[in-house]
């Protein structure tokens, strides 16, 4: 099998393992609501916020694999990682927009479910990667890339291009 197909496997089966996880993270939530939390009716206003990021979030987790698979000719799978430093596409602004774009699709649901359970599996999954995955990740990419990767971390932001104390 040469490389290309064995990427798209990869890349297909990433897509899949991301999408059911973000199923079961919503579903963990909405039973959260359904056990612990009144119902709620959040304003219409609100939940079409929620899908205005829902899109934004699948927008940017198709550019994001897109940057992988064109620019490091690779997949966001482990199996498959981009075989070189990706800084092009949304990764000039974030250090970590595939994370960022899951985050925005959980929030998305959240509010366009009127779901405060889904909204707090949100935050946790922020937490986690803030302070467990990303770090984790940013050492073997460190140990992969050595001064490139050193260099794109001092210059391009954690999350978002908001700050400098952001970026870390």
């Amino acid at each position: 099998m040469n490389v290309m197909s064995r990427n798209a496997r990869y890349l297909a089966t990433g897509i899949v393992r991301v999408a059911l996880a973000l199923i079961a993270i919503a579903l963990f939530g909405i039973a959260l609501d359904i056990l612990s939390m009144p119902p709620l009716g959040f304003p219409f206003y609100l939940r079409l916020w929620g899908i205005g990021l829902i899109a934004i979030g699948l927008y940017l987790e198709a550019w994001a694999t897109f940057g992988f698979w064109m620019h490091g000719a690779g997949t966001p799978h482990p199996a498959s990682p981009p075989n070189q430093l990706v800084d092009r596409g949304p990764y000039r602004y974030s250090r970590n927009p595939l994370y960022l774009a899951r985050l925005l699709i959980l929030t998305g649901l959240g509010l366009s479910l009127s779901s405060l359970g889904v909204m707090t599996m949100a935050l946790v999954l922020a937490v986690i990667l803030e302070l467990i995955l990303v770090p984790r990740e940013e050492r073997r990419l460190e140990a992969r890339f050595g001064n490139a990767y050193r260099e794109y971390r001092r210059r391009v932001p954690r999350w978002l291009w908001i700050g400098k104390r952001f970026a870390r």
